[in-house]
């Protein structure tokens, strides 16, 4: 391919980019010649992007095309991938108008997980403070600010990861017996009654969002160009973090926080037990002990955050 068409799609842009680059008659950020860097982007193309986002013509994308790109990676538990995806649309999108098929970038305002941060142990004081700025946004926040942070307080409350968290549907919720069963191999999460009470409110909130438009999701998302069909953004969470609580935070804190504190608790076979129960499910329904622990730390929670919104 050697000039732009309307309707070349995205992935004919791509491999147009990316053989721009390795011939080097197109110089990106990166060494021009380093092809195990390029072999890596087009996996990532072809492993991300699906089969009919790869076919749409690259000129018809927007900026939430390739952030529900970005999120889904990240979602999927694959930060770091996330991040990288961010830098391909970059990049892709910079060539395409050197190359006379768009007018102008549309990546300027692409958001992605910041994977430079590990998550990290709050004290109880910052605790209850990021508790009680999460809560002020989920309570009096911006519309489209309110459903992340509800979704990282519940995976604070039930340990359970982000992604999981933010892909949760109203179906799989069982608020008789306090249960969340998701996957085709249903996996098992016992929901305190703080974690319900969160998702309580969060589905409140996405029946307010989306009225009529019925929505399948809990968190689903919001803001001007909401979609019932599609979750709150994953990446969005980091910049309701920063905003709210603290910029050097990342939205796994609570949860990670929550982690080390019930493994503080006993020995070797504890531990081994609070690693299972905030994995992302269990095979068969929580027994008495698993729940008791999340329940605990459930009080826990309440303990420290008295005051605090939620």
């Amino acid at each position: 391919m050697q000039q732009a068409e309307s309707d070349n799609t995205v992935s004919q842009i791509m491999n147009w980019y990316l053989v721009q680059v390795e011939s080097g008659s197109y110089r990106d950020n990166g060494p021009a010649d380093d092809k195990s860097e390029l072999k890596i982007q087009w996996s990532m193309f072809t492993r991300y992007m699906s089969k009919e986002f790869r076919s749409r013509p690259f000129k018809d994308l927007d900026a939430l095309d390739m952030q529900i790109v970005i999120d889904d990676a990240a979602a999927s538990g694959s930060e770091r991938a996330a991040s990288r995806l961010r830098d391909i649309f970059a990049n892709v999108d910079k060539f395409a108008v050197q190359r006379g098929v768009i007018s102008k970038p549309r990546t300027k305002r692409l958001l992605s997980p910041v994977v430079s941060v590990e998550p990290r142990e709050l004290s109880d004081a910052a605790f209850k403070s990021a508790w009680g700025a999460l809560s002020l946004c989920a309570h009096g926040g911006a519309v489209v600010d309110r459903a992340p942070c509800l979704a990282i307080m519940t995976s604070g409350v039930t340990l359970q990861p982000l992604g999981n968290i933010i892909s949760m549907r109203r179906s799989e919720v069982n608020f008789e017996r306090s249960l969340w069963t998701s996957g085709e191999r249903p996996r098992y999460v016992h929901l305190s009654k703080l974690a319900l009470d969160l998702v309580a409110k969060a589905i409140d909130l996405g029946d307010f969002t989306h009225r009529e438009m019925k929505t399948e999701f809990v968190f689903p998302s919001g803001g001007p160009k909401r979609d019932p069909a599609r979750p709150v953004g994953y990446s969005l969470t980091y910049e309701v973090v920063r905003s709210f609580v603290d910029k050097a935070a990342t939205p796994h804190d609570l949860r990670q926080t929550g982690i080390v504190s019930l493994q503080s608790l006993g020995g070797e076979e504890l531990r081994s037990m609070v690693s299972v129960l905030s994995s992302g499910g269990l095979e068969t329904a929580p027994d008495a002990m698993q729940t008791a622990l999340i329940d605990g730390w459930a009080k826990r929670v309440q303990t420290l955050t008295q005051n605090s919104g939620i």
